[in-house]
């Protein structure tokens, strides 16, 4: 067997001491004023709920309203998509359809140290915004257009048999919509719940009718959600708060800490 050389042996430690190090606290630096964040450390890690806590809450619709299924779904999928935006990606949820409720479960954010759970539920309760937006990014058309937005399979002659999602607007949102279709012609409408973009279809022809397709690589599932996310921003009712409380973590920062040593 060769003897590894002194000058290789301090290398590779080195690079191994730099590696667990770069793990351990991470690589940020400065763009001008704005730190960035190259490669999270532990600290930046977002843990789940068996390790910082978090809020459980139960939301309904405002004023007592009788939602239907289709509208608790779209409710739902306001929910899902404010914690996915907030990188919130380990919650539970789901709805029960009986009593009108949506329940979710999610950890604390990572940089919060107020462990307020009225806060954390205001933010994911707070009415959704829909809107429809230019390339340059401004408003031409909001959610008060959408009579509906549903999942269905395309039966054109080219594309048949492929998921797409159909939109159905009011009388005003159809001559809104018109004119839009008719002034962006070939370019990107965006269509963001919030200020997350949800979808980015091309218009491809003038839409007089009040009835449009939004095709792309769709499967069941994918065309779904987005007819929920689109219908959650044009919901007849707000969501409220029925209930909620703190979660206490059930392994604790000793567990961390201790999982941070045996790494």
């Amino acid at each position: 067997m060769k003897r590894i050389s002194k000058p290789v042996f301090f290398i590779v430690a080195i690079l191994i001491i730099a590696f667990a190090f770069t793990a351990f606290a991470g690589f940020k630096y400065y763009d001008g004023d704005i730190q960035k964040t190259a490669i999270k450390g532990i600290s930046d890690i977002r843990w789940g709920i068996d390790i910082r806590g978090g809020v459980e809450a139960t939301f309904k619709p405002a004023d007592d309203i009788d939602a239907t299924d289709e509208q608790l779904d779209s409710a739902k999928s306001i929910i899902e998509t404010r914690m996915v935006s907030n990188g919130i990606t380990d919650y539970e949820i789901y709805a029960d359809y009986g009593s009108d409720r949506i329940i979710v479960r999610f950890p604390w954010k990572e940089d919060d140290t107020t462990f307020d759970p009225v806060s954390a539920v205001n933010e994911l309760a707070a009415t959704a915004k829909l809107t429809f937006r230019n390339p340059s990014g401004e408003t031409v058309m909001d959610g008060s257009a959408v009579e509906k937005a549903t999942a269905g399979i395309d039966q054109s002659k080219d594309s048949a048999g492929q998921y797409i999602v159909q939109l159905e607007l009011n009388s005003e949102g159809a001559q809104t919509f018109a004119q839009v279709t008719q002034q962006y012609l070939n370019q990107q409408i965006g269509i963001y719940m919030d200020e997350t973009q949800l979808s980015n279809p091309t218009v491809q022809s003038v839409i007089s009718d009040g009835h449009a397709q939004i095709t792309g690589n769709f499967d069941a599932e994918s065309a779904t959600k987005l007819a929920n996310q689109i219908n959650g921003g044009a919901l007849p009712f707000s969501l409220e708060a029925a209930s909620y409380s703190g979660i206490s973590p059930t392994l604790g920062q000793n567990s961390l800490t201790a999982m941070g040593y045996a790494a």
